[in-house]
């Protein structure tokens, strides 16, 4: 159960599969258990499965992690499997913080054809978002993917900063963020 939360798989995921262990452990051996474990991870993230987009439009998901988790590549990720499923996308340069984010998105929105929101380097990333938000409902795109800058829970500004950036999501589309 550590292993798994420490992986970041969630609680509720992380509690399922330890029960689903605890049910097949008295019978198998570590190795079987792993095994067991591994194939049970791999159809929990089977590809085939549809993101769920709300109809709402735009369907706002919001990135947040701490830094070097991977964020803006996720969102590079997330827009191609989108885009390939016929869905319009936006993504919003809301890390402004870290030297390069803006141009690293940048890079993803051409290499996948979406659309590309941002601002100078230090700008106020809720505006950077707001206007990502009024971009993409007046272009009517299906997602809009937002980046934010990697924080800790410890980082008292930037964690005010990522409250701001929510208030405004959700002035603009109040059941947001969808994600």
């Amino acid at each position: 159960e550590e292993a798994l939360l420490t992986a970041d798989v969630g609680v509720q995921t992380s509690l399922s599969l330890v029960e689903m262990l605890r049910e097949q452990g008295t019978k198998k051996s570590g190795p079987e258990l792993r095994e067991i474990l591994r194939k049970e991870l791999r159809s929990l993230l089977d590809e085939d499965q549809p993101l769920k987009i709300t109809d709402n439009q735009p369907h706002v998901i919001v990135l947040i992690g701490v830094n070097g988790s991977g964020k803006t590549t996720t969102i590079g990720k997330l827009a191609h499997r989108l885009i390939q499923e016929g869905k319009t996308v936006m993504m919003a340069a809301g890390d402004t913080f870290r030297a390069g984010a803006i141009d690293q998105l940048r890079v993803w929105a051409e290499r996948t054809g979406a659309e590309f929101i941002s601002s100078a380097p230090g700008a106020d990333p809720a505006s950077v978002i707001y206007n990502a938000l009024e971009a993409a409902k007046s272009k009517n795109i299906d997602v809009l993917l937002c980046d934010t800058a990697g924080r800790l829970q410890a980082q008292q500004a930037l964690m005010e900063e990522l409250g701001k950036v929510m208030r405004v999501i959700k002035k603009v589309i109040p059941d947001a963020p969808h994600e």
